[in-house]
Order: structure tokens, then C-alpha cells, then sequence
């Protein structure tokens, strides 16, 4: 597969309307081209002061939509890793969905998939993250605290031929990735400068000096590497993004 095959998620925004079923692949013969939510890091404030360079697809052309590959369909697990080799998640396909589970094996959540949208739970069955398609990309929200509440958007994610932009909710940007020939390179907040490029099954994320931040490994999706690698996401929003990854080629 090739770097730019990595970005037919701009081209398959409209395709997350079938995440409840598998598609028939080569739907799309498009070629490609090229927080509130998170524990630590930077905060919505802060933007990359990376020019705004992707560009938001018409995600409602029916010969946008791409089956991506289905990791679920076989029964196959994905991991993804910090820079040190540790297992952060791994997301085993479910009836439902899927299954997030340790390293070693324990419940972390799981995830549900329904027609236009992705819910995760927490490890004791509590809702806590929700994942929306919204034109060319998605927006993650937190579920509210009380039944019939406000979901709280977490983060967005936008899609364009040039790249892709993670803004916070007030729309600041702060992660900002643009292909470069094999690789993807990243802007993120406090001047952070990081590389995307395929590794094995899956992608690797390292920083300007070459060190590891962030493997997937069974899933080749940049968007599932960065938010793997980004300090601003937690575990399950992680998960969530990595298990639309699944379905909509990203």
C-alpha cells in the first residue's frame, strides 16, 4: 500500500453510513490524493500555528465512498503500542463491535457500532465516548453525564487532498499532517514534529530525532498513529478512533 492510499479517508467520509455492514470493495475508484477530553498536554487554547492547508472533500459524492479494509471480517485483533513497545490497547472485533482489552488480556471498554456513529464504554459498561461522522472527517464528543444531556465535543478531525487537521472544539488547530513522499509529517503543539510512515501491518510514529511514540500494528492509518502518539487523547478516545479507522479507510 502506498503512503498516499493511507489518505482515501477524504474520499470515504460518507462512508461511515455503512458501518453497520461491510461494503464491497472497490466502491470507490477515486485515486487519492496525498481537547477537552485528554489528560495532559496541550490545552483547546493552543494552537501548532501550522498553515491551514487541508481541504474538506465533498464527502456527499456517492463515488467518494471506499470500503476500507475490515480487520473484523477475520477475526483479526489490532494492537497499538507507545514508543516503548508497551501494549496501550488492543481492539478485538465483537458482534457488536468490538472488544478493547489490555495487553494482558483485560476489559478497558468497548465499542459499538451503529449506522451513522461509534460508542465506546468504559471497563464497568459506562458510555463514555461517541464518535460522529461530520463531512469529510469526525468529531468525537464526550457522553453527557446525565441521560438526555449535552454530548461535549472532545476533538474534530478534518480531511483534505493536502492532509488533515485534529482541531480543538473552538477550532484551533493542533495537530496539522501533510505528505511529503513515503512519509506524513505532523505539526503538533509546542513546536512538536513528528513523522508517519508505514511499518510492517501498520504505521510508526516518531518524533524530529527518530524516536518511537506510537505503533499500530494491523491497521495501516495515519490518523489512528497520531492520535495513538498525542498526549491530548485518552485510552478509549484512542480506541474509538482507531476502530473507525477499520471501517473507513483512513
Amino acid at each position: 500500500m502506498s503512503q498516499h492510499a493511507l489518505y482515501r479517508f477524504a474520499r470515504c467520509g460518507a462512508a461511515l453510513g455503512i458501518l453497520a455492514t461491510a461494503l464491497v470493495p472497490g466502491a470507490c475508484n477515486r485515486q487519492p490524493g496525498p481537547p477537552g477530553g485528554g489528560p495532559s498536554g496541550a490545552g483547546p487554547g493552543e494552537s501548532t500555528g501550522a498553515p491551514d492547508k487541508a481541504s474538506t472533500p465533498d464527502a456527499g459524492n456517492p463515488s467518494n465512498q471506499r470500503a476500507a479494509s475490515q480487520p473484523e471480517a477475520s477475526g483479526q485483533s489490532i494492537r497499538v503500542e507507545d514508543g516503548a513497545g508497551a501494549v496501550l490497547f488492543v481492539l478485538q472485533p465483537s458482534e457488536k463491535g468490538f472488544r478493547v482489552k489490555s495487553g494482558d488480556g483485560r476489559k478497558l471498554g468497548a465499542i459499538k457500532v451503529q449506522e451513522d456513529r461509534m460508542k465506546v464504554s468504559d471497563a464497568a459498561g459506562k458510555p463514555a465516548y461517541k464518535l460522529k461522522l461530520k463531512g469529510g472527517g469526525f468529531k468525537l464528543y464526550r457522553e453527557p453525564e446525565q441521560a438526555g444531556g449535552t454530548d461535549v465535543e472532545v476533538a474534530r478531525f478534518e480531511s483534505g487532498d493536502a492532509g488533515f487537521r485534529i482541531k480543538d472544539p473552538e477550532g484551533r488547530v493542533l495537530y496539522q499532517g501533510e505528505t511529503r513522499g513515503p512519509k506524513v509529517k505532523v505539526s503538533g503543539p509546542e513546536g512538536r514534529q513528528w513523522v508517519v510512515k508505514e511499518k510492517g501491518d501498520g504505521v510508526e510514529v516518531e518524533d524530529a530525532s527518530g524516536a518511537g511514540l506510537a505503533r499500530v500494528k494491523g491497521l495501516k492509518s495515519v490518523p489512528a498513529g497520531v492520535f495513538g502518539a498525542a498526549a491530548e487523547f485518552d485510552l478509549l478516545q484512542k480506541a474509538l478512533v482507531a476502530a473507525y479507522a477499520t471501517r473507513v479507510q483512513l
